[in-house]
């Protein structure tokens, strides 16, 4: 099919398809789910309705604020008008109901470990009140105590043998 590359839209959605897709987003999201024995199916990604896509004018694509014109009006036959509508969400896990409730003692315990992380590169004391502060509903800590459990998960991994051999 030939492309209908003639207007920045297009181009900038041809561009994207084949490098941000492939080399970011379609990689990031196939490293997850093989690692969690997962495997992911992109249908929107068919070679022939990305051609065909393409081919289509801008104004299918986008029309004025509203993105995936043309989906949401062929979905709109089966779908109810609050869906279709919404806004955009994230996937996320609901790490901040979690944490205000046991996983932030779970937290604190990973954190206190004698050869934790925590333990060796941060204040105890702020930690654990960050934590509590969290848990209480005083203080949004919730990207906070992410970065530092995901830090602390890395420091696992890759330094906990290391540390515990020497």
């Amino acid at each position: 099919m030939t492309k209908n590359l003639d207007d920045s839209l297009s181009k900038i959605l041809f561009i994207d398809t084949r490098m941000k897709l492939a080399d970011d987003l379609l990689m990031f999201g196939d490293k997850m789910t093989m690692a969690n024995s997962l495997e992911m199916r992109v249908p929107y990604l068919d070679k022939e309705l990305v051609g065909f896509l393409e081919t289509m004018p801008s104004n299918f694509k986008l029309r004025g604020n509203k993105h995936k014109y043309i989906h949401k009006k062929a979905a709109g036959k089966w779908l109810p008008k609050e869906i279709i509508g919404r806004k955009k969400r994230g996937f996320e896990t609901p790490m901040d109901e979690w944490l205000q409730d046991s996983f932030a003692d779970d937290a604190k315990k990973i954190l206190n470990d004698r050869n934790s992380a925590g333990n060796n590169f941060f204040n105890l004391d702020f930690l654990n009140k960050m934590i509590d502060n969290h848990k209480s509903g005083k203080e949004n800590n919730l990207r906070r105590i992410f970065a530092i459990l995901s830090f602390e998960m890395w420091y696992k991994t890759f330094f906990e043998n290391y540390t515990s051999a020497s």
